[in-house]
């Protein structure tokens, strides 16, 4: 009885690398283009993120320079100066 135990479980085992093998093959095709797929997928979304940042840093830097023009002057006396501060420029930068 222990031989037939130990060919059914050589054939079991035969089988199942097979079937692995199958599935690995059939499978790798259908994965790679599956992977491809979402590579596309979230590199579109990133370009669109990029380029929503890229138009509102736009419009904060358009607001920010009508901003600066209307500061109110009644404060002269404070500890930061001009020179100091590198300005809303460098924010962009």
């Amino acid at each position: 009885m222990a031989d037939d135990d130990t060919a059914d479980t050589a054939g079991e085992q035969t089988v199942n690398d097979d079937v692995v093998k199958d599935a690995e093959t059939a499978g790798s095709t259908d994965d790679v283009s599956i992977r491809d797929a979402k590579i596309a997928e979230l590199t579109s979304i990133a370009m669109a993120k990029d380029s929503e940042i890229s138009r509102l840093k736009a419009m904060n830097y358009d607001l920010l320079m009508s901003a600066a023009g209307t500061a109110d002057t009644e404060d002269t006396t404070s500890d930061e100066s001009d020179s100091d501060s590198a300005g809303i420029d460098s924010l962009f930068e």
